[in-house]
């Protein structure tokens, strides 16, 4: 429940130049997470966002996205609050990095009945 300790939130994700989508789905599916842990609370997380710079809003959480040369995937996650700033980051340097839970998916789909969605559910977790 993270999300509901900070009153400002902010999704910065990065992937390489031929990544079409902008945002990622991962960074729409965090803000959607984001979203729903603070569902129950009065203050908005963007007040005067407006600003054509300010990135794309979904869920109520802004995410800006880069498209660039060198980079395969990486998201940072940025918790802002009075004197202090948490950022979850995840970086992935290879395509490798996702062997695992493709395998895992594969297993899953062979005997899996219906729409499953998020990875977690897969890896039962």
């Amino acid at each position: 429940a993270l999300p509901i300790y900070f009153d400002s939130i902010e999704i910065l994700e990065a992937h390489h130049e031929q990544k079409v989508d902008s945002p990622s789905g991962t960074a729409i599916r965090t803000a959607e997470l984001i979203a729903e842990a603070r569902k129950d609370l009065p203050q908005h997380l963007i007040p005067g966002v407006g600003q054509p710079g300010r990135g794309e809003v979904h869920a109520g959480v802004v995410i800006h996205s880069l498209r660039q040369k060198g980079i395969s995937a990486k998201q940072d996650t940025i918790f802002g609050a009075e004197g202090e700033q948490l950022v979850i980051s995840h970086d992935v340097s290879s395509p490798r990095a996702y062997s695992l839970g493709i395998l895992r998916s594969i297993e899953f789909a062979h005997t899996a009945t219906g729409l499953t969605v998020g990875l977690e559910n897969v890896l039962g977790k």
